[in-house]
């Protein structure tokens, strides 16, 4: 992957719907009658294998690329405990427990994430991991788009993602403020397995009228955000169980 630095159209970030009225949750509520989950949204993941390239979307196309950009307008730490081991059973079913928020779980045994033993580094079946496997999402909004994709960050590259933050803070920036861009990095772990993980940079900072504006759409976004996890915690939803890569990984 090239090392030069690519330019950022840092216009192009001009908010759409900067001079509309109308709430992202009234539009999407007029366009879809309330049938609108996360699962609707764009998703992009973390290769497996050590992998430096994305798989996403773009003009209806699938594309494999060394990089992408991005403002980002939400975050959301999650858990997700399964009993069976993951190649068990070999059907995806819903985890025995859960959590929006990495604070209440839901399903057995449910209860205070904080206090609860699968959460505890070395609840792990094998490594020093946690049984309970902690994942964060991230909603980040593309050039020309209003709704966000979803970035799903496993446990591996929590902290890079947590480093990111405080840099941004360091410099008294907000994350709503400046262009990142995502790559991916190759590393191993202590049995020699090769894993991605997630690297952000700052790479262009938004005028202070525009930056304003996405400021003011992250925070719609995370009144409509909290609404939809509301609705999702009233269901049996399935998250995808991922193969455990580094278990030992203390974030």
């Amino acid at each position: 992957m090239s090392k030069e630095l690519v330019k950022v159209d840092v216009a192009a970030y001009n908010l759409a719907i900067a001079d509309d009225d109308m709430s992202l949750q009234e539009v999407l509520e007029e366009n879809f009658d309330g049938d609108f989950s996360l699962f609707d949204l764009p998703q992009v993941k973390v290769p497996s294998g050590g992998g430096r390239q994305w798989s996403i979307v773009e003009n209806e196309e699938e594309k494999d690329i060394d990089s992408f950009e991005g403002i980002i307008i939400g975050s959301q730490l999650n858990r997700s405990y399964y009993a069976t081991d993951f190649g068990e059973g070999g059907e995806v079913t819903p985890p025995d427990c859960s959590s929006s928020d990495s604070i209440t779980g839901h399903g057995s045994p449910g209860g205070d994430c904080k206090t609860c033993e699968l959460a505890q580094f070395g609840s792990a079946k094998a490594g020093g991991g946690q049984a309970c496997k902690q994942r964060q999402s991230l909603y980040i909004l593309r050039s020309g788009d209003v709704l966000p994709i979803i970035l799903n960050v496993p446990p591996t590259s929590i902290k890079a993602i947590k480093k990111y933050m405080i840099s941004l803070v360091s410099k008294r920036k907000k994350r709503t403020s400046v262009i990142t861009r995502f790559t991916l990095d190759k590393t191993k772990n202590k049995a020699n397995i090769a894993y991605s993980v997630v690297k952000c940079q700052a790479v262009g900072d938004l005028p202070k009228e525009v930056a304003a504006q996405y400021e003011a759409h992250a925070k719609s976004f995370q009144g409509f955000l909290k609404n939809l996890i509301d609705a999702q915690n009233q269901v049996n939803t399935t998250v995808e169980q991922t193969e455990p890569i580094e278990e030992d990984v203390m974030v």
